[in-house]
């Protein structure tokens, strides 16, 4: 039985290939900052999922790898050109979530844990991961543009510019 039965130049080309894309992953990433892998936005997101599509892609032979490299750069181009468009001319509004409240003054905030189809015991869990101990030290609950959600809670009321952007 010879060798070739086991390794053969296709599955030298998926090694190859693969290689080829971690390692240009690893010099956008490092080119464009950590915001790549970040979980800044929805569009950030995507950006992250097509990447890791395109590597798939890449390392199946789905597509060529100059074609991969491409699409790549194109992704991490436009990120960065979203990036500084939502610094320089406010373009956030156009590519980011709006934080939400889901709890302030002691109240739930029903319907936008409708809208944002959070449950309570979604927001328990949260509580609990925040180390609350009484629901009477909890100050607010945002849904934030990332879909994390936070646990503002202590003693001391909510200062406003932590709650500016914040919809209600």
């Amino acid at each position: 039985m010879s060798n070739s039965y086991f390794v053969n130049n296709e599955y030298l080309g998926i090694l190859f290939a693969s290689l080829i894309a971690f390692a240009f992953v690893i010099l956008l990433i490092r080119l464009n900052g950590l915001r790549s892998l970040s979980k800044m936005s929805s569009f950030d997101f995507t950006i992250t999922v097509a990447t890791s599509t395109i590597v798939a892609s890449i390392a199946t032979r789905s597509i060529s790898i100059t074609t991969g490299l491409i699409s790549m750069t194109s992704l991490f181009a436009i990120q960065t050109l979203i990036a500084y468009a939502r610094k320089k001319y406010g373009f956030a509004k156009v590519v980011d979530n709006t934080p939400l409240v889901l709890y302030k003054d002691n109240n739930f905030e029903e319907t936008n844990l409708e809208n944002a189809k959070i449950t309570k015991d979604d927001i328990a869990a949260k509580l609990r991961e925040a180390n609350v101990l009484e629901m009477k030290d909890v100050r607010a609950i945002v849904l934030e543009s990332t879909g994390d959600i936070s646990v503002l809670h202590g003693s001391k009321a909510v200062d406003s510019e932590i709650m500016s952007g914040v919809r209600e």
